[in-house]
């Protein structure tokens, strides 16, 4: 009937309006700030998580739900000065394939896709400077690193190797790769159980090792060779250097 079908229609908007402006108003939870990212990034991380979950909450994980999934946190992004092309862009890297019609996702699953989407973030003046030097991420990984003071940090008072409460490495190769890409993440847990194999032999860490390890990671036939040039990630965001010509000048190897 026409007028029932009027109704209908009225009530989708009603409903389609009151969620618009209930996402702007969580939008507005979180105060965020483009140029101060690497000063917010547990805050885009959280708001990011919570963004997630009232999206699983509204549609109920029904079919193409993490279409607006993505929909919504590219709006999010695009709130706070992210560029809609950019933002699409970075909401489709930090999914990656991970969410599935008719499936809720696990906690592991949401916490990684919104530190995903936190950690790619760029603040805005590096988005817009064309002139800006480019950042060996490679490099500023070793100094980060050597920038903890590990000597000041204590033991556990205990004999022995400590037992952890879970293996984080397998737990983060099932729920990240595992999601993405089931032969990824087989690859990477043949290469952890090789490595832990070697490590308790007390095997001399060596390029030809790492090799090996890499080797079954790929599945290849045999061990490749390392890349001879700089390597990109997250649509070229990321550049990291020849890895034996950093580790060479650190004095590493």
């Amino acid at each position: 009937m026409p007028e029932e079908t009027l109704a209908r229609v009225e009530a989708a908007l009603l409903e389609w309006r009151e969620w618009l402006e209930y996402l702007a108003g969580s939008f507005e939870t979180y105060p965020l700030h483009p140029a101060d990212i690497e000063d917010q990034r547990t805050l885009w991380e959280r708001a990011a998580r919570n963004v997630i979950l009232q999206v699983v909450d509204r549609t109920g994980c029904g079919s193409g739900w993490h279409g607006h999934c993505h929909q919504v946190l590219t709006w999010f992004l695009n709130r706070w000065g992210v560029a809609p092309d950019v933002a699409a862009g970075l909401v489709d890297e930090a999914i990656g394939g991970r969410f599935h019609s008719w499936t809720g996702p696990d906690t592991v699953i949401v916490d990684a896709v919104a530190e995903q989407l936190a950690l790619s973030l760029q603040p805005a003046d590096d988005r817009t400077r064309a002139d800006a030097p480019t950042q060996d991420h490679l490099q500023r990984w070793l100094a980060i690193r050597e920038s903890v003071p590990w000597q000041e940090i204590p033991d556990s008072g205990t004999d022995g190797p400590v037992v952890p409460l879970r293996d984080g490495a397998a737990e983060d190769i099932r729920a990240f790769d595992g999601a993405i890409d089931p032969a990824r993440a087989q690859g990477l847990r043949s290469a952890l159980e090789l490595l832990r194999t070697d490590a308790a032999r007390g095997a001399r860490l060596d390029f030809a090792l790492l090799s090996s390890w890499q080797q079954h990671l790929l599945g290849a036939p045999q061990p490749p060779r390392f890349r001879p040039s700089p390597a990109f990630a997250k649509g070229g965001r990321e550049r990291y250097r020849n890895s034996f010509a950093v580790h060479q000048r650190s004095g590493r190897w």
